[in-house]
């Protein structure tokens, strides 16, 4: 007997080996629907996700494009304010190399026409002519 254990423990290997070999592997009976449900689901949130990405970068493109607009007329207006600047400043420097009788002069023919006496048009009947 001690001759054939041996061969008995080989054989029992070769069995169990060809059984593991041999076999068809049981697979497990899962339901795919609930997933399949699942994945549509993530699927539809992912192409509306998609949609609004588009959507949100459209309007980032467009308040670019006004930004430059805008940045554009800024400039323009900064330039316009610096020679404004330089046009006063040298109004100014003008005005301080006339002499008095000048600036008189200019101002007494600038507002000619604009002064008027307040006593002398008056409409009221408490006015101060003829009342004693």
């Amino acid at each position: 007997m001690k001759e054939k254990l041996p061969w008995i423990i080989v054989l029992v290997m070769v069995v169990i080996c060809g059984y593991l070999y041999f076999r068809k592997p049981v697979i497990p009976s899962i339901n795919l629907s609930i997933y399949k449900h699942q994945i549509d689901s993530l699927q539809y949130n992912i192409d509306s996700l998609k949609k609004c990405n588009d959507s949100i970068y459209t309007d980032i493109l467009e308040l670019n494009a006004e930004r430059e607009y805008y940045n554009d007329q800024i400039i323009n207006l900064q330039k316009q304010l610096k020679n404004e600047k330089k046009k006063t400043q040298s109004l100014v420097d003008a005005v301080d190399t006339w002499s008095d009788n000048d600036v008189q002069w200019f101002f007494a023919n600038r507002y000619k026409g604009f002064i008027n006496d307040s006593t002398t048009n008056t409409n009221s009947k408490t006015s101060n002519k003829g009342s004693n």
